[in-house]
């Protein structure tokens, strides 16, 4: 299944929120510009699939696509 994030970076939180079909808007406590492996982090626990099932189909500046297989 594929995934759409839209990345905004937070001072407090570390959230995914869930606003369409297969769309989700991620809060991410990160200084870093590589926060790829934090978001990874989140996908897991927020929608209980393993780290190791998730991979980066693409990226562009903020938005990322993964498959969750």
């Amino acid at each position: 299944m594929l995934i759409k994030v839209k990345v905004k970076r937070s001072d407090w939180k570390q959230e995914l929120e869930s606003f369409g079909n297969n769309m989700y808007l991620a809060y991410i406590i990160s200084d870093s510009e590589e926060y790829t492996g934090e978001l990874m982090a989140v996908i897991s626990k927020k929608l209980g699939v393993p780290p190791g099932r998730i991979e980066l189909k693409s990226r562009n500046g903020r938005d990322f696509v993964f498959d969750l297989r």
